[in-house]
């Protein structure tokens, strides 16, 4: 699947892909690392700046990136997903990348 990303829904992504595995995973995320990743003339652009926990661009430079996801790094990333969404750690955040993925959810959980 195909998405247009802008740098927060790349950075958010960035976040939720894990940093170890079996080594077809690991190549398949390296590359799509890549893809997610900003370039030099990007970085130039969007000019990053941290001020505290959060991080700040400017969002006139922020050009939607057509990244292709393919079924091995989709699977991935909705296992997260779930695994979040199971863990109740999901975030704001997350929502429109679980919209993306499909990840859906049955309403509140029922506590006892």
């Amino acid at each position: 699947m195909k998405q247009s990303l802008g740098v927060f829904e790349r950075i958010t992504i960035l976040n939720l892909l894990p940093g170890e595995g079996r080594l077809y995973d690991m190549k398949v995320l390296d590359a799509l690392n890549k893809d997610l990743g900003f370039s030099d003339d990007e970085l130039k652009a969007l000019k990053f700046r941290e001020e505290g926990p959060r991080m700040f661009w400017e969002k006139e430079a922020d050009k939607p990136k057509e990244v292709e996801f393919g079924f091995r790094v989709t699977e991935i990333i909705r296992r997260k997903l779930n695994q979040l969404q199971n863990e109740e750690k999901l975030t704001r955040a997350h929502i429109g990348i679980c919209e993306m993925f499909g990840i859906e959810d049955s309403g509140p959980a029922e506590k006892e």
